[in-house]
């Protein structure tokens, strides 16, 4: 066992770190998950494996828990990735002093958006997201990517609004590219942003009709179906959203 794991941790060291994780949305997260980012290895495995299923216990408590009971390690080991999760490389010590300061930016999300090489200064405006929720953002007049994701970690999860935006905070938080490109122009395989991908979103805010006919413009075979929708692109609405989807094009580029 590495030294590491040997550190003894106190009980308002304990109390912290579980209030920091009782409104965090990792707190439902897989811990062998949470494990694997911060290099920790973590022996279970399943949906009900979460910080969830430990912090409402004391110190004292988690030696009672079935799988921890005579396991000192895996409870330091627990301790070690949420620790590691909320602060990852900061020294121990910093954690402390924010103890008193409860309205500090988590800065989990950030260190996620680092590791995929996501630029957290991506600008607001181009983020994908449904009208509520773009709606609930403009009171907070975000600038960009961070600021939105800062947003995101102080959402109640109980509540409908923003529904999008949790979906992409866990998106970020399980590194489920499929997730993630349906907000940001991440691809599949790769790390860091795409231009590619960037149009591709903004051609998904276009109407259907629209969108099949620029599908028929570039040369592309369309199906009885779509030749029918083709014929409801026409009219001054279509020619608003292209020039707007054109505007968005120039400034992503």
């Amino acid at each position: 066992m590495s030294k590491k794991h040997l550190v003894k941790y106190s009980p308002e060291e304990w109390e912290f770190i579980c209030r920091r994780f009782t409104n965090s949305i990792l707190n439902e997260t897989e811990i062998a998950k949470l494990g694997q980012n911060a290099g920790i290895s973590w022996p279970f495995k399943g949906s009900d494996e979460t910080p969830n299923k430990y912090i409402d216990f004391t110190l004292d408590e988690l030696n009672a828990v079935p799988g921890l009971i005579g396991k000192k390690s895996r409870i330091h080991k627990l301790i070690d990735i949420l620790r590691e999760t909320l602060a990852f490389d900061d020294p121990f010590g910093d954690m402390n002093d924010k103890v008193e300061a409860e309205s500090e930016v988590d800065e989990t999300f950030d260190v996620i958006l680092a590791r995929l090489n996501v630029v957290p200064n991506y600008p607001a405006q181009f983020v994908h997201f449904s009208d509520e929720t773009i709606e609930l953002l403009s009171s907070q007049n975000p600038k960009t990517l961070i600021d939105i994701v800062h947003f995101g970690q102080t959402l109640d999860q109980s509540t409908v609004v923003g529904a999008d935006l949790r979906a992409f905070m866990n998106s970020l938080a399980h590194k489920d590219d499929i997730g993630i490109r349906k907000h940001i122009p991440y691809r599949r395989g790769f790390k860091g942003l795409h231009l590619a991908e960037a149009i591709g979103l903004i051609a998904e805010d276009l109407s259907e009709p629209l969108q099949v006919e620029l599908l028929y413009q570039s040369g592309a075979i369309l199906t009885d179906k779509e030749m029918a929708l083709r014929t409801s692109a026409e009219g001054s609405h279509s020619e608003a959203q292209l020039t707007g989807a054109l505007d968005k094009v120039t400034n992503v580029c």
